[in-house]
């Protein structure tokens, strides 16, 4: 029995002034469990007492539920197909979809979930079932056939090895040596090398290493990195290790560049940028406290690489918004530093027109001043 048929056997038994207890006990009788609650019959009958005619739902607002249609299920499912590692967020952007909506397609009509980073089938397939059922080890070797990662690593891609140096005085600005560890925007100082080097990929580090002192490692590098460009098509990914240690103080440091994959970048459709951080975003923040937001960016277009910007890396080009912030932030950092001199500026508005000349004094020892500004 539907809703609409329980609302219309209470419509009818109220008009009959039949008691709300009596109805619900009738309904309960013959339909046990089916049966609306007492508080339902009593809201329902207290409507119809009201001279409501209606026993469907009044339409609610808000989105509608009708967005889960096949089309947009098979929308999403060619989205997660193609990148496996595409956020929520991403998925809203494409398909002017909902959260709530992406995410029950997700989870209910695809039975995906998101194991690191990457979505994955909440059941096992037919294959999968059978490695872990078979107690023979030979099924074990049998490759799985379910994607495994966004990027595609093909053995084929070209591998191009490239070194270069950093002196003494650029290492030490590179490298902690009481933590062991590199400084905050390790990475800006490693982008002119890059440059240098004719790479021009937006890249965006994942994972840094760095040995410690008392580390009894023979084979581990004093530092390496890995990372990946930050362009969606752009399959190059970078190793970086430092190739040969300095036997002698002030000798430099040989770093060996591994770059894998070949740069595909289109600027018309796709601009990536590195964040402004450590040292750099300082400089340019009290830049902007100089001269403005408007007049570092025009300086930065006037100055950058042209063939950086060829690329579509548009690293030397912070936005407006990203000078603006820095600059709030480099405000907030030294409002201290400024607060300590604000009784000193105080004091030297209100002394700046003593007059010291005068003969009029206070008791025997403190001079009243004369102001001479015309003020009285």
């Amino acid at each position: 029995m539907t809703n609409e048929s329980f609302r219309f056997y209470i419509k009818v038994r109220t008009a009959l002034s039949i008691p709300t207890r009596v109805i619900y006990d009738e309904l309960n009788s013959v339909y046990g469990n089916e049966a609306p609650g007492l508080n339902t019959v009593e809201r329902w009958s207290k409507l119809f007492r009201d001279r409501r005619e209606e026993i469907e739902d009044k339409a609610r607002p808000g989105r509608s539920i009708t967005e889960i249609t096949t089309e947009n299920i098979k929308q999403v499912h060619l989205l997660i197909d193609d990148n496996p590692y595409i956020t929520i967020e991403d998925i809203q952007e494409q398909t002017d979809l909902s959260h709530g909506t992406v995410q029950r397609i997700i989870n209910d009509h695809l039975k995906l979930q998101k194991i690191i980073s990457r979505y994955t089938p909440k059941d096992l397939t037919d294959l999968q079932r059978a490695e872990r059922a078979c107690p023979d080890a030979s099924l074990l070797t049998i490759p799985s056939i379910e994607p495994k990662r966004t990027r595609k690593v093909a053995k084929s891609l070209p591998r191009y090895v490239h070194y270069f140096t950093m002196n003494y005085e650029q290492w030490r600005k590179f490298y902690d040596r009481k933590i062991d560890d590199v400084y905050s925007g390790w990475g800006d100082q490693l982008m002119p090398h890059f440059t240098q080097l004719k790479i021009y990929c937006t890249i965006l580090f994942r994972y840094h290493h760095t040995r410690k002192n008392q580390s009894h490692k023979k084979n581990c590098n004093l530092f390496s990195a890995t990372g990946c460009c930050k362009h969606r098509k752009c399959p190059v990914t970078i190793e970086i290790e430092i190739e040969k240690e300095p036997k002698h103080k002030g000798d430099p440091y040989v770093f060996k560049v591994t770059v894998v994959g070949d740069a595909n970048h289109n600027p018309k459709k796709e601009t990536a940028a590195r964040q402004l951080t450590g040292a750099r975003r300082e400089a340019m923040a009290k830049r902007v406290h100089q001269i403005g937001a408007l007049g570092v960016f025009e300086h930065n277009v006037r100055f950058a690489d042209e063939d950086l910007l060829r690329e579509g890396n548009f690293t030397e080009i912070p936005s407006l918004d990203v000078l603006k912030t820095a600059k709030q932030q480099y405000n907030k950092k030294y409002r201290l530093d400024e607060d300590c001199f604000k009784e000193l500026r105080m004091y030297g508005f209100f002394t700046r027109f003593t007059d010291y000349a005068s003969k009029c004094f206070k008791g025997e020892n403190f001079q009243t001043p004369l102001r001479t500004d015309g003020f009285e």
